[in-house]
This record gives structure tokens, C-alpha cells and sequence, in this order.
């Protein structure tokens, strides 16, 4: 992959601006040079983190470590669930956040899960699943091998479809986790957003705390809408940060549906 001169000149004064003037300059250097898969040592991280040359994972290792688009204020959680976990990037960045939380993490695609895997093979906290996230128990098949590793989108599929993978839902996580209420759920599934707000939200919805969501109308007309209707009944403050907005349950009601449960 070439990079414009301008986005390299943006990684780079981002780079050094987020972690100092030599260590910046070297991680915007590996980056940009960087070929076929090689790791990176980022200041406060104990164990390397594995990139892809020239492939999208360059732009989500940007957005997730040196924007930092999921940084939020703590909140002392212990339990997430990252669903659409591409390499393992937010993973990594929840994961360090939160270093007692259990967290869940579900990828799709074959090649993005075996990097996932090497990223979060240090972190005994992490649970990976190779599934993609649906509001029913279904199979799923990747709709576009050829799409950008960062843009992995999933449709049903018969069972015996070639390279299909069974589908997760929430409430199925929160019963394998033992959890009764998820602290931090963050989601980027490339459109299948739509779908898994369309039906029984009422299930999960309730029980989350923190809500980081990127949204893909631009794929998938409806998603927007799908998310809004079901989100509306709940009483959420959102604030936005780079693609992602983030709902944060007020306390009150929270607590409420809590007790309720």
C-alpha cells in the first residue's frame, strides 16, 4: 500500500505527539515502512503488537493507539465484550485499560482472527471467538474475501455454505461469561449493526453500561435507524469521538433496570 504524503506527514506529527519526538518518529517509521507482518513496542505496553504492512491494519493501529478514538474516562469495569475485533487492536487498548477485566472479543474472519490471536496471546484475561455477532443463532459467511481486512462484512448462509462460521449473540456471551451486565460493549461490525438492533435488544440492551458504537449507513441504508429506535428507550448520554459515539447509561436508570433483572 502507498500512502499519500499527506497522510504520512498526519501519522507522523500525530505519532510524535502522542508518544514524544523519538519514539513517535520510530513507531510512524515502522508504519509507513513496515512490510509483510512485523511488531511494534509501544511505550506502556509490556508485550510487542503485531501489524500487517500495507494493509489496513496501519490505519486501525493509527485510530485505536496513537488517536486514541476509544480513550474514555475509567470506569472500573470488568467485563466487556468487543464485538468485530478485526486483529485485536481495541483489544489490546481495552485490555490495557482495564487489566483485571474479563473480556470477550468475536472476529469472523479467518486472517484477522490468527492475528488477533498472536496480539492478545500475553493477555490471559482475553477470550477469542471466531463467530460473527447476529440477534439469532444462524450461519454466517464473509460477504467480500477481497474487502479490506478492516472492512470484513458478514451475511447468512446455508450450513453447509464453504467457510462459514456460526453466529454469537449477546445474551449468549453474557451466559458464557457468567455476567449478568456488560461494563463496556464496543461494537464495529461493518453494517450487521443493522441487524443485530432490528430484534431482541430488550434481552441485553439494558445491562450495558458503556456503549461504543461505529455506525455504517454508508454500507448498509437503515443501520442509523435501526440503532436509534432501540437505543431511544433507554436512557443514554452520547458524546462522539472520531467514527465512534459513545452511550453512557445514567447511573439511576441503570441501577433500576438492575435491580429489576
Amino acid at each position: 500500500m502507498n500512502y499519500s504524503l499527506s497522510y504520512s506527514l498526519s501519522l507522523l506529527v500525530h505519532s510524535v505527539h502522542r508518544f514524544g519526538v523519538l519514539p513517535g518518529l520510530r513507531v510512524a517509521g515502522q508504519l509507513l515502512t513496515g512490510r509483510k507482518t512485523f511488531s511494534i513496542r509501544l511505550p506502556g505496553y509490556s508485550h510487542p503488537i503485531w501489524v500487517r504492512g500495507g494493509t489496513s491494519d496501519v490505519e486501525t493501529f493509527e485510530k485505536v493507539f496513537i488517536r486514541e478514538e476509544y480513550k474514555h474516562d475509567p470506569i472500573g469495569a470488568e467485563f466487556i465484550i468487543d464485538l468485530g475485533s478485526n486483529v485485536g487492536y481495541s483489544v489490546l487498548f481495552f485490555a490495557q485499560l482495564y487489566p483485571n477485566a474479563q473480556l470477550y472479543c468475536v472476529e469472523p474472519e479467518a486472517s484477522n482472527f490468527a492475528m488477533l490471536k498472536k496480539n492478545i496471546q500475553y493477555c490471559p484475561n482475553v477470550m477469542p471467538f471466531q463467530a460473527g455477532v447476529w440477534s439469532a443463532k444462524t450461519r454466517l459467511v464473509i460477504a467480500d474475501q477481497a474487502a479490506e481486512k478492516w472492512a470484513t462484512q458478514v451475511r447468512p448462509a446455508a450450513a453447509d455454505t464453504e467457510g462459514a462460521v456460526e453466529s454469537v449473540t449477546i445474551p449468549e456471551l453474557l451466559e458464557k461469561a457468567g455476567r449478568s451486565r456488560i461494563d463496556l460493549l464496543k461494537i464495529d461490525i461493518e453494517s450487521a449493526e443493522k441487524e443485530l438492533f432490528l430484534t431482541g435488544t430488550d434481552a441485553w440492551l439494558g445491562k450495558v453500561h458503556v456503549l461504543i458504537i461505529e455506525l455504517h449507513d454508508r454500507i448498509l441504508s437503515g443501520c442509523s435507524t435501526s440503532f436509534y429506535r432501540a437505543t431511544s428507550r433507554y436512557h443514554f448520554d452520547q458524546y462522539l469521538s472520531g467514527e465512534n459515539i459513545f452511550l453512557m447509561q445514567k447511573p439511576a436508570e441503570e441501577e433500576t433496570r438492575r435491580a429489576a433483572a
